[in-house]
């Protein structure tokens, strides 16, 4: 039977009503009468305030009963809440607290003047035979003002700086900021955000800074150090201008995007006469491997401060290899087995990943997931469009061909693109509660269950099935040929679980032994195999 999720939420006075979205009972609609009734209700103009500390603040409720109008026994409260019980004191008119009537309209004011910290509460309008209202007033939160520089306070000229005009709560009253550099106003967009976006910042930059909200100039924040450190002696002066020239207009010149193809064999035992055995690499000029540099390192900061990398990718990360993804899956399986468990491990093969990756999914990934924005977008945008390669074999070069497809692979910044490109793959796999471990464009899976639940198969069966969707939708191409499983646990389940799992209509066989990032796995997970090949 379905459930209206609006619950009747039924006040202390039997003839008021109010309701609210199940399990979320903080957040209630306004109070009403019920008809032909004389009820005592109260509505605040505003459930939440975010008030600047030293500003002055209004609090208002409208009222309805002749009661509420007639008396003057009304007064404001103050609720401090110790756990789940309320702590209410009354708010004494002062200079501080000062009340408004408006009888007309039903609506009674609080007006705070430079408020503090302190101030901090939740306000209710009440009336002397009312005290047991439990209906919630209006929350006041009181913030001070400072300045965040990300990524550091510390920056070598060329990095991307972002000073931010940080509160603890969004402020209720305000939309616009402005910014003081060595305590001169800087001249911004009428309605400058909170956010000052230095790209690619020079030592023109470096001073003191602070900030304020637009309507309160003289609530000014804290001071904040920007210091700027010379690059020009670690790269000549005009590979430093075109670096920054194309950071700050974000474009990146038609010459550096020109690539020469070089084949080279896949693996060293395979036919070279098989040209499907060859990946092609791209070799890009030198001045574009160093602005890519520049690039990457500004973007994996931004991925690393903001917790963006997929937990479970091992490729082209500081600190990660493959060493630590077969670490990571080896004792998994192992753990596993100590506990009597068969594992199925399917490592999954994909059919020139990084040539395949579509450009506008890509920018969308960047803008959207990644947030990137602006200028830097605009950057990559031209990073990826208007891209050319020729080939250049025995010495005789090819005619150029344009690229509207893929990541350069020998690039910089390719690899790094193409593990953002395949970020959503994670949380398809763990829709399912499979375990998985990706290195760049290799991803294994593995599940381990007891001997007698084969039937938990299926969700397996099921996530490959939601795997091949994504990868067509996102124009990869999965190769069933090329994947291979293989069966960790007693012997006499090796067969019995053999050919019960499928990927695009091809039942795939468990093998003996499978390559695994360079290292030979067998169904003992003895690793006799490997030995045996490497000495």
């Amino acid at each position: 039977m379905h459930q209206d999720p609006l619950q009747p939420i039924p006040n202390t006075s039997q003839d008021n009503f109010l309701c609210a979205v199940s399990g979320v009972k903080e957040l209630q609609s306004d109070e009403v009468c019920a008809a032909d009734k004389s009820c005592l209700t109260v509505n605040y103009i505003k459930k939440r305030i975010c008030a600047l500390e030293g500003s002055s603040v209004n609090i208002s409720s409208k009222y309805s009963s002749s009661k509420y109008t007639k008396s003057k026994a009304k007064h404001w409260s103050r609720i401090i809440w110790n756990g789940e019980k309320e702590e209410r004191m009354n708010v004494l008119k002062t200079d501080h607290f000062t009340y408004h009537e408006d009888q007309e309209k039903q609506i009674n004011t609080l007006s705070i003047k430079s408020v503090k910290k302190s101030d901090s509460a939740e306000y209710r309008f009440m009336h002397q035979d009312d005290n047991t209202s439990q209906k919630p007033g209006t929350v006041l939160i009181v913030t001070d003002i400072k300045v965040k520089i990300s990524p550091s306070t510390e920056v070598t000229e060329g990095d991307r700086v972002k000073l931010t005009c940080s509160t603890s709560c969004p402020l209720t009253n305000n939309k616009n900021y402005i910014w003081y550099l060595n305590d001169q106003l800087l001249q911004l967009p009428e309605h400058q955000n909170k956010h000052l976006v230095l790209d690619a910042v020079t030592t023109q930059h470096a001073g003191i800074y602070s900030c304020a909200v637009n309507t309160q100039r003289d609530v000014r924040s804290p001071e904040k150090t920007l210091r700027v450190q010379s690059s020009s002696l670690m790269i000549g002066s005009s590979i430093l201008d075109q670096i920054n020239g194309s950071l700050v207009t974000g474009y990146v010149p038609r010459s550096y995007k020109v690539a020469v193809i070089k084949s080279l064999l896949k693996k060293p035992s395979l036919d070279p006469d098989v040209l499907a055995n060859y990946r092609p690499i791209s070799n890009l000029p030198f001045i574009s491997k160093v602005l890519e540099k520049v690039v990457v390192t500004q973007l994996l900061q931004h991925l690393q401060r903001n917790s963006l990398f997929e937990m479970f990718q091992s490729g082209f990360r500081a600190h990660h290899s493959t060493e630590t993804a077969l670490l990571k899956v080896t004792n998994d399986l192992l753990i596993a087995s100590d506990h009597g468990l068969v594992s199925m491990l399917v490592l999954l093969d994909l059919s020139a990943a990084f040539d395949t990756v579509d450009h506008s999914i890509l920018l969308q990934r960047l803008e959207y997931v990644i947030g990137i924005e602006g200028t830097a977008l605009d950057w990559f945008r031209s990073y990826l469009s208007d891209r050319y390669q020729f080939a250049h074999v025995h010495g005789v070069p090819s005619s150029y061909s344009r690229v509207s497809h893929g990541v350069p692979q020998d690039s910089v910044l390719g690899p790094i693109l193409f593990t953002l490109y395949m970020l959503p793959l994670g949380n398809i796999i763990r829709q399912h509660g499979i375990n998985f471990h990706c290195y760049a464009d290799d991803t294994q899976l593995y599940l381990s269950i007891k001997p007698e639940k084969t039937d938990k198969l299926v969700t397996l069966q099921t996530c490959l099935k939601d795997i091949k969707s994504w990868m067509s939708s996102n124009f990869l191409l999965l190769n069933p040929g090329k994947t291979e499983v293989m069966v960790f646990g007693p012997e006499p389940l090796w067969d019995r679980l053999d050919h019960m799992i499928t990927l695009d209509g091809i039942s795939l066989t468990s093998s003996l032994s499978v390559r695994n990032l360079g290292v030979t796995f067998d169904q003992n997970l003895s690793f006799n195999s490997h030995i045996k090949l490497v000495s």
